[in-house]
């Protein structure tokens, strides 16, 4: 059992600004007001429905996101998804800054251990508590190609950052290196959108990113959390 649990998730709700997608719509199917006046008071329930983006808040990236021959998200195993992880913290770096592989590794030595193959590192540069302003949350730091060279290299099964997105169009237009990379593989996964990952540094931890099963999905919103022995 954990002594600790750590939720790494942002909650999803109305109006939601989704990089790069449509904004997230709720509307109320039926109401606890409609529903106990139409049982006389005995009864009353409530449900909403909502228009969002597979890729919508703390999400999962499938390999088919970025690969037409890769799994896709119900066929990720879900054990794949359940992970030892480490936190390595980028935090010193700012807007539109890159984060290099040579930075990822500088990180794990300084934190004083060394990724291994089927590991789960999460990147901490906190901006994950800025999601609820999107003017605040889309200027950052990004991982360029050779970040992704160092998950492959080092044989990880998944990068997690807390992060609107793990890499950034606006610097590279015509190009997504990280997710051409990481996707091609079709055996590393990407969790986008994390939150209070700094509270993870210098410990060791599981990783759980369970996302929604979508058949076919490029996608999908997961509830990512972590288990602190």
């Amino acid at each position: 059992m954990f002594k600790e649990i750590v939720d790494l998730s942002n909650e999803i709700f109305d109006g939601m600004t989704c990089y790069g997608s449509p904004k997230t719509t709720f509307w109320k199917w039926y109401s606890h007001e409609e529903t106990a006046k139409k049982f006389g008071g005995r009864v009353s329930l409530e449900g909403h429905c909502f228009f969002a983006t597979e890729h919508l808040g703390t999400h999962l990236d499938a390999p088919y996101h970025f690969n037409p021959k890769g799994k896709k998200i119900a066929e990720i195993p879900i054990e794949e998804l359940i992970l030892p992880g480490r936190a390595v913290d980028m935090s010193h770096k700012g807007e539109w800054e890159a984060i290099t592989g040579e930075d990822l590794e500088a990180g794990c030595m300084k934190a004083g251990f060394r990724a291994r193959p089927g590991d789960a590192i999460l990147v901490y540069t906190g901006w994950g508590e800025k999601f609820d302003d999107p003017e605040k949350a889309v200027p950052r730091p990004y991982l360029d190609a050779g970040a992704a060279d160092w998950v492959l290299e080092r044989g990880l099964r998944l990068i997690g950052v807390d992060l609107v997105s793990v890499e950034a169009p606006e610097i590279t237009p015509e190009d997504r290196p990280v997710h051409m990379k990481i996707c091609g593989s079709n055996r590393v996964y990407m969790v986008e959108m994390l939150r209070n990952v700094g509270e993870l540094i210098g410990k060791d931890f599981w990783f759980f990113a369970v996302p929604i099963k979508i058949k076919h999905g490029t996608g999908a919103p997961c509830r990512a959390f972590a288990g602190i022995s």
